[in-house]
């Protein structure tokens, strides 16, 4: 590896990639307060806990309790396998970079 090559892999990717994340956070509308940004992940909570709600009535016409009951499990966990698919690949990234 030359000298120069070396440099660049010491600088983590997130830092190289700095001004492409600054552009696209840009675009974005951030709460002002900590207590604004809970409010709105709750009421964002609320419209999707709702929405499964609305889903599952409209299937309760169609199947039985059970099987709803059976597709919001499937639902949370793939949720759960998301998240902690997630979180290790953040801390595979954090131990890479932050050592």
């Amino acid at each position: 590896m030359t000298k120069q090559n070396k440099q660049r892999r010491a600088i983590p990717l997130w830092l190289r990639k700095l001004g492409q994340v600054k552009s696209e956070l840009r675009g974005s509308c951030w709460p002002r307060t900590v207590e604004a940004g809970v409010r709105e992940t709750a009421a964002l909570s609320e419209i999707a806990l709702q929405s499964l709600k609305q889903e599952a009535q409209a299937a309760r016409q169609k199947t039985d309790i059970e099987t709803i009951r059976k597709r919001m499990q499937e639902i949370l966990a793939r949720a759960s396998r998301m998240d902690a698919q997630r979180m290790a690949l953040w801390k595979k990234e954090r131990a890479r970079f932050f050592r």
